[in-house]
């Protein structure tokens, strides 16, 4: 397993890499995504130099770009526009991996039509997984609980959009705590065997691994019953990064040499 920390500040990177992290994981604020191409090349620059390398991304839309996949009033020619600029960015930084949770923008609109709204969020989930193939990413559709978003919430739901969409790179990103926000448990990952494409981790409250209870052992356990070990990323929120990061690091290492061992 390689173990990565989300990050929106391009300016941690260097950090990261002196605790131990093996690669880096930004949100897709850190490429810019109001900024023209002459803006965008001097971030692209600056990961390029990092001493690790951006292989996920995730948060395709941030909330401040004002854009929805679902409800009355999407507008297809823009999301085309943004999903083809941001994919291009993502593999100029070197991305592999691609997660698409986007809560805000793909909560349907009190009284829409629900299989209107999953109709729309399966057209999305297609064309940004069209456009990122030929690039070699994977798309990760990222199950999300009810208080980020109605629509997609559980692995058997995500389970159930990847077979409609129907594309052999998009597969499911998995997020522990949001799994556990869902009402599910590690123990929904078996279903997942072969699908999983990248994988989030944090105790509750999004804590750093290790601090809140949350069972990361039984995490690694099922990742392994199911053949992963590729990339897991935490996402917290740290209250001392610096202290914080490198003890959750040293934590999800010692549980997967435990793991592997058995």
């Amino acid at each position: 397993m390689r173990f990565g920390c989300f990050t929106t500040e391009v300016g941690r990177i260097g950090a990261l890499a002196d605790m131990g992290f093996d690669y880096v994981e930004l949100g897709f604020r850190a490429l810019a995504p109001l900024e023209d191409e002459l803006t965008f090349a001097s971030t692209r620059d600056r990961i390029l130099a990092a001493p690790l390398r951006a292989e996920a991304l995730s948060g395709f839309i941030p909330p401040f770009v004002g854009l929805s996949v679902v409800g009355p009033s999407v507008d297809r020619a823009g999301l085309r526009r943004y999903a083809e600029m941001m994919i291009a960015r993502a593999a100029q930084v070197g991305a592999q991996v691609v997660g698409i949770g986007i809560g805000r923008s793909r909560t349907i609109p009190e009284g829409f039509p629900p299989q209107r709204a999953h109709d729309q969020f399966r057209d999305f989930l297609g064309l940004a997984t069209d456009l990122a193939a030929p690039r070699g990413i994977t798309v990760g559709l990222e199950p999300l609980n009810r208080e980020e978003t109605n629509l997609i919430n559980t692995v058997p739901e995500s389970l159930a959009m990847l077979r409609e969409v129907s594309r052999p790179s998009l597969r499911l990103t998995v997020d522990y705590y949001h799994l556990l926000l869902a009402g599910g448990s590690a123990a929904d990952l078996e279903a997942a065997h072969g699908l999983v494409a990248h994988v989030h981790t944090a105790d509750a409250n999004r804590r750093p691994p290790g601090t809140e209870g949350a069972d990361q052992l039984g995490l690694l356990q099922a990742l392994r019953a199911i053949g992963y070990d590729d990339r897991l990323s935490m996402e917290c929120r740290f209250t001392s990064f610096d202290q914080e990061a490198p003890v959750a690091l040293e934590y999800l290492r010692g549980l997967w040499a435990q793991v592997t061992s058995d």
